[in-house]
Formats: C-alpha cells, sequence, structure tokens
C-alpha cells in the first residue's frame, strides 16, 4: 500500500520547488494527514486494527508496516524527485 502526497507550488517561476508537502496515511477512518494521523492518536501495529473492530475510536493506520521513519524518508524522496538545481553563475 503506498503513501498518497499533497503539496503546494510556489506561483515565483524562480522557485520551482514544492511547498507544504503532507504525506496522506490510510486509515480504518479514510485517508488522513499524517499530522491528523498523530493528533487523533494513530497507530501502526496489527493489533490496532483488531482492536478497532471493538472500539470505533481507535484510528490505525491500514497499512501495518508503515511507520514514522518510512513517512518520513518518503516525504523526503519526494521533495528530492522534485527539486530542480539550476547551475547558475555568479559571474
Amino acid at each position: 500500500m503506498g503513501l498518497a502526497v499533497t503539496y503546494e507550488t510556489d506561483t515565483c517561476p524562480l522557485n520551482t520547488g514544492v511547498l507544504n508537502v503532507r504525506m496522506q496515511v490510510p486509515t480504518n477512518k479514510g485517508l488522513l494527514t499524517y499530522q491528523d494521523f498523530v493528533n487523533s492518536a494513530g497507530r501502526f501495529a496489527a493489533d490496532c486494527l483488531v482492536a478497532s473492530a471493538n472500539d470505533k475510536t481507535v484510528v490505525c493506520s491500514l497499512d501495518t508496516t508503515l511507520t514514522p521513519d518510512k513517512i518520513e524518508q518518503a516525504r523526503l524522496a519526494f521533495i528530492l524527485s522534485k527539486t530542480v538545481i539550476h547551475n547558475v553563475s555568479m559571474y
């Protein structure tokens, strides 16, 4: 299962980088931004999905292999894939 990404771009043509990159986590409550997932005390483990069958307030990632580190690595990889480095001479 993959992560969805939302981002913004600057309206300035000189700034080609991406802004405000947000990773989207697929959960038992739908697609949540990672920040919303954390704020709702979301959990990654498989036992979370079992617990959510009895407690409808529990928020679980549908991908139990995800970790906070994997989400951050995916965010950074996305930013790097969208970054264009221009060779600008000052002379």
